[in-house]
């Protein structure tokens, strides 16, 4: 066999290669895998925050604990109105509000924000339907 036959014959192969796999309907897109095997997903809540009562306030500290746990403290600007964390769905949440002001008072805590974190959010709305494949058959 010739090197023009053994290119006509490779040509001929690709061809029929390519026509089979365009005759193929596409394949949904695969899911994705995150460590462990499934996909694990958190919640971002965002906390509206009061305005300080006081003008002189130089930070607000805001306590989060989560299941009863250590609090975590987080030193916010004094402007501040919002506060935005993530967790995990089932874990009660507390949070408290103290403003410092310039000379180090601290500020009665605010009363407890206090819930279970929930996911109640639902998926998107599904892409749109389209057709994949028509042929005849014998009509049943």
């Amino acid at each position: 066999m010739n090197s023009g036959s053994r290119l006509a014959n490779l040509v001929c192969r690709l061809l029929e290669t390519v026509c089979e796999w365009m005759s193929k309907p596409p394949q949904p897109d695969r899911p994705f895998i995150i460590s462990g095997g499934e996909t694990v997903m958190a919640l971002q809540y965002t906390i509206g925050l009061p305005g300080p009562k006081a003008q002189d306030v130089n930070v607000r500290e805001m306590s989060l604990t989560k299941d009863g746990g250590t609090p975590e403290v987080t030193n916010l600007a004094a402007d501040a109105t919002e506060f935005k964390f993530i967790v995990q769905p089932g874990v009660q949440c507390s949070l408290v509000l103290v403003d410092i002001d310039k000379a180090g008072n601290r500020s009665e805590p605010s009363d407890p924000l206090s819930f279970t974190a929930t996911d109640n959010i639902p998926p998107g709305k599904p892409g749109e339907l389209s057709v994949t494949n028509v042929e005849e058959v014998p009509d049943p």
